[in-house]
């Protein structure tokens, strides 16, 4: 289940381990106050050169998932991003847009 430790770090707790190229995940832990406005630049740049727009960021699955493996503290992709249980895949993006809605 979800667990926030304080109001800039959020962790993740895996119901069950989720293992990605030989390694094994029991949580992840997110700084989105971490980010910068050039993070956002660089999402925004790195989607357009994918040919996607993310005309409302907050409501963007793809800008959210970027932009939580930026705020990752373990080095993860937006593939591992998108292949968790859609459960850890939606709390994640949702606390990414909380932050970004706050």
């Amino acid at each position: 289940m979800a667990k926030e430790n304080k109001e800039d770090l959020f962790v993740y707790k895996f119901d069950t381990p989720v293992t990605w190229e030989d390694k094994t995940y029991e949580s992840l832990s997110f700084d989105f106050e971490g980010l910068t406005g050039e993070d956002f630049i660089k999402i925004e740049d790195e989607m357009t050169a994918q040919g996607k727009m993310a005309i409302s960021p907050e409501f963007s699955s793809d800008f959210l998932i970027k932009m939580s493996v930026r705020a990752c503290k373990e080095p993860i992709d937006d593939v591992f991003m998108q292949k968790l249980p859609i459960t850890a895949f939606n709390k994640i993006r949702s606390r990414a847009r909380s932050f970004l809605l706050r």
